[in-house]
């Protein structure tokens, strides 16, 4: 919502979107946070076609909403606060070993702040790693995206919204794949 000198932004941390009318006296915000007849497996039960959903909408449903200000030149990160409240980080440790550590580790870096990495598993072949980055503001953009030791960077170019898969392995150069991790080129 931009106006008056501020923009304000809305963030929710369910499956929903919001719409904004600035008809008549001031401006008003809807959000859409109850789950669709499609969506209504999200429950956490198995997605089954044909399988009837006569309870979709009902019963206890709880969205944490929150209002995000800034200058009109701001970018409010809303992609970012989305996904920190809709999906918060979370680490596992599996054993240890003695020692500390006296400084922060980053095992990856994507640059601008506009384009994420939406997700990074072993590839399918267990030959590297699928690497998913995504343009999260609306325009073309040149990524980078810098991995652990050995690991070349993937350089491209993303238009907006765009989603690009690539094989990430150490000492070779970054190739882009397609959802069944074919080479694109």
């Amino acid at each position: 919502i931009d106006g008056d000198g501020a923009r304000v932004g809305v963030v929710v941390d369910t499956i929903g979107g919001a719409d904004v009318s600035t008809a008549g006296a001031g401006v008003d915000v809807n959000l859409t946070v109850l789950r669709s007849p499609y969506f209504g497996y999200l429950t956490g039960e198995d997605s089954v076609e044909g399988l009837e959903r006569p309870h979709n909408d009902q019963g206890v449903h709880r969205a944490h909403v929150a209002l995000t200000a800034g200058a009109p030149e701001a970018d409010l990160a809303l992609p970012e606060r989305g996904a920190a409240r809709h999906q918060p980080l979370q680490i596992v440790f599996e054993g240890s070993r003695p020692g500390t550590r006296t400084a922060p580790i980053s095992l990856l870096r994507c640059t601008p702040a506009s384009v994420h990495l939406s997700s990074l598993k072993a590839a399918e072949d267990g030959d590297g790693f699928v690497a998913r980055l995504v343009e999260t503001r609306g325009a073309a953009t040149d990524a980078e995206a810098v991995g652990p030791e050995g690991f070349p960077p993937i350089r491209t170019r993303l238009r907006p919204f765009e989603i690009q898969s690539w094989r990430w392995r150490p000492g070779v150069a970054p190739v882009p794949v397609d959802m069944l991790e074919d080479s694109r080129d």
